[in-house]
């Protein structure tokens, strides 16, 4: 007997995350997306800290869908949460156009893209898109400068960043103390402030957000 796909999510529970930095946009979406899918639950996130702990939450097994906009989709690699949420689709949010083409955004680990500018209408179509399991891609979406999800390569030998010091960051970038690092990492809380500083002067940061930031700019985080 077949099952048809699309019937049985719109008879059944969708997980739902909004991972987006401004609280009251990601409330307007999820108002709208309930307004047509009745079934949807959803949770907001505001944080790659928010991302991470509600990830790891009780509360859900299996998620459908996660909207991520641009910046926490530099802290957060969509790849990373194919990783952390096998299944779901990844549809970038809240996105600037550009002319980056459907093959980059998959390539990027992104499922679909909704630009800044997406219409009510646009956004019940590309979530019914996204919840039958399939990506989502409108034209609209490709007019800017290309390279948009490309991290910058070309400074990277320049700034000789170990696999430790890249770990370490990267999990700053999440928002974890030196404590909290030491033990994901299974090591002395020492030995992370020495990797840190040991980042910082490399980077020539002068502060956790800087070096973060600057990281990013390089393709350094995971």
């Amino acid at each position: 007997m077949s099952v048809n796909k699309k019937q049985v999510w719109r008879e059944s529970q969708m997980n739902i995350m909004i991972a987006n930095e401004s609280r009251l946009l990601g409330e307007g979406v999820s108002m709208m997306i309930k307004a047509s899918f009745a079934n949807a639950d959803i949770v907001l996130a505001d944080s790659a800290k928010d991302i991470i702990r509600t990830i790891n939450g009780p509360s859900t097994n299996s998620w459908h869908v996660i909207l991520i906009d641009s910046q926490l989709s530099k802290l957060i690699k969509p790849k990373r949460l194919h990783h952390l949420m096998p299944g779901a689709k990844v549809c970038l949010f809240n996105a600037k156009k550009s002319r980056t083409t459907p093959d980059e955004y998959l390539r990027a680990g992104f499922n679909g893209v909704l630009a800044d500018s997406t219409s009510p209408n646009d956004l019940k179509k590309a979530m019914g898109t996204l919840l039958s399991g399939r990506d989502f891609f409108p034209e609209e979406a490709s007019h800017s400068r290309r390279g948009f999800f490309r991290s910058p390569q070309r400074d990277n030998k320049k700034t000789v960043i170990t696999h430790r010091e890249q770990e370490i960051l990267s999990l700053m970038a999440l928002g974890l103390s030196n404590k909290e690092i030491a033990r994901h990492l299974d090591v002395a809380e020492a030995t992370v402030k020495r990797h840190i500083s040991n980042a910082f002067k490399k980077l020539g940061a002068k502060n956790r957000v800087e070096a973060t930031q600057m990281a990013n700019e390089k393709g350094l985080l995971h």
